[in-house]
């Protein structure tokens, strides 16, 4: 009542826009309070590995002068948490050792294994260290138990569950190790995380499986720096953006008098 024909039309197709433009302001001052916590003080602090763990990319372990080349897959599943937290392992290994199912290994350490170690990066063999498992929880090595047998050149294995007490995420960044009947370390790979999901071991796909996998250490600095480079730029427009919807709707206040 009182007002002009042209006011009371604005205030008619206004009115609904105020409580959007409210809404809009109140999601950009969460973005807001969100993005300023949107970097952990470590990169892994968040991360965690809904999907498996694989090490396909092997290489010869840095000190080996023998004449065997290992390739293929291995395969790592979480079960159990804490104390019980379990890697089941399984595998297809091309070129291993031959006398590995055929050789009385007994009492020779480490002979014929698959193991984690606690190192990051096969290119040194004084940073590869020894096997990694919760020494706290666990007081026996439990990678004793994780060997291979090779028929026809090749090994195969499934499901062999090594309680380390370790999730995937702890152990995600650490390399994996094959040795021969002697105990001899002669393969490394890293970790990786599959891209695309992709559980076909066999020979056939162990080269399009490597091309769909990132090594975990690449996965993380890429992220963090992508999301490094880009926080900045959004942290600046978000009160821009609070500044323009306040200021709309008060426009819009003004106008509904």
């Amino acid at each position: 009542c009182g007002q002009s024909i042209p006011a009371a039309m604005g205030k008619f197709l206004l009115q609904p826009w105020a409580s959007v433009v409210a809404f809009m302001l109140g999601v950009v001052q969460s973005t807001g309070r969100n993005l300023r916590g949107v970097i952990p003080s470590s990169p892994t602090s968040t991360f965690t590995l809904a999907s498996n763990l694989r090490a396909s990319n092997f290489e010869p372990y840095p000190d080996y002068r023998g004449n065997l080349v290992v390739t293929g897959a291995v395969e790592l599943v979480q079960e159990g948490s804490g104390a019980d937290a379990r890697q089941v392992i399984s595998f297809t290994l091309h070129g291993p050792d031959k006398a590995c199912g055929t050789a009385n290994v007994t009492g020779v350490d480490d002979a014929c294994g698959i193991h984690i170690h606690v190192g990051k990066d096969c290119s040194d063999a004084s940073m590869v260290g020894g096997h990694y498992w919760n020494q706290t929880a666990i007081a026996e090595d439990p990678w004793q138990i994780a060997k291979y047998s090779t028929v026809n050149n090749s090994a195969t294995g499934h499901s062999l569950a090594i309680t380390t007490g370790l999730t995937n995420a702890e152990v995600a960044d650490c390399v994996l190790v094959v040795l021969d009947s002697s105990g001899s370390r002669i393969a490394c790979s890293p970790m990786v995380v599959p891209v695309m999901a992709n559980t076909d071991l066999s020979a056939s796909t162990s080269s399009r499986v490597a091309d769909q996998l990132v090594p975990v250490s690449t996965f993380l600095s890429t992220t963090r720096r992508r999301t490094d480079a880009r926080l900045p730029m959004l942290q600046s427009r978000v009160p821009l953006l609070a500044g323009s919807a306040a200021l709309l709707l008060a426009v819009l206040k003004v106008i509904e008098r």
